[in-house]
């Protein structure tokens, strides 16, 4: 549902692709933060992460937690590492949190566009969504005629009905291999009115 977002697919709009890299973590946002802050600490093992429950945050190590700058915030406390939050990581946590918002309310801008472009070639759609449906049943008759050497009748002038080794498709499939063939031939005797 529109409602709900993730209608349009990614790569459609731009705008709407960085809001939901926003709302995800960046990766490459996050990466390019991680490198920066273990330059500046000196900690090799720092990571920067995203998860849907504690937001952005920065881990590190106990062993190396006396390295830890003044400006990072302890968030959580775990059996082997120390999560901490940034001024930096916490503005964007704020942006994501909008991120949402604005990705949604844009989602849905893009979708009322699509329909309004959708509505003014109504006709031809339905005539276009028709001929793609025959064109898909036509196929599969020719892929089963193939798979199970059906063939083609023969139309003629003459009043008869002639079925050699006939086979019934729902029949035969659901039988397989106990299933006979019959034939059947039928011919109607025709009278010449001028000759009565």
């Amino acid at each position: 549902l529109i409602r709900d977002g993730n209608v349009i697919a990614p790569g459609y709009n731009s705008e709407l692709d960085e809001l939901r890299a926003l709302m995800n973590g960046s990766e490459v946002l996050l990466n390019e933060i991680e490198q920066r802050e273990k330059e500046q600490t000196g900690i090799p093992t720092l990571k920067v992460n995203y998860n849907s429950v504690h937001g952005f945050y920065i881990e590190v190590s106990k062993a190396q937690a006396d390295k830890v700058p003044d400006y990072y915030i302890r968030r959580q406390t775990l059996k082997n590492n120390e999560r901490y939050i940034t001024p930096e990581l916490k503005e964007l946590e704020q942006k994501a949190l909008s991120a949402q918002e604005r990705a949604l309310a844009l989602e849905t801008q893009i979708f009322i566009e699509i329909v309004k472009t959708l509505q003014q070639s109504i006709n031809e759609l339905i005539t276009l969504s028709s001929l793609i449906a025959l064109l898909d049943v036509l196929t599969s008759f020719a892929i089963i005629a193939k798979d199970r050497n059906y063939v083609r009748p023969v139309l003629t002038n003459n009043h008869e009905l002639k079925i050699v080794d006939g086979r019934h498709p729902v029949l035969e499939t659901l039988m397989e291999s106990n299933y006979i063939v019959n034939d059947v031939v039928y011919y109607k005797t025709v009278y010449d009115k001028s000759s009565l």
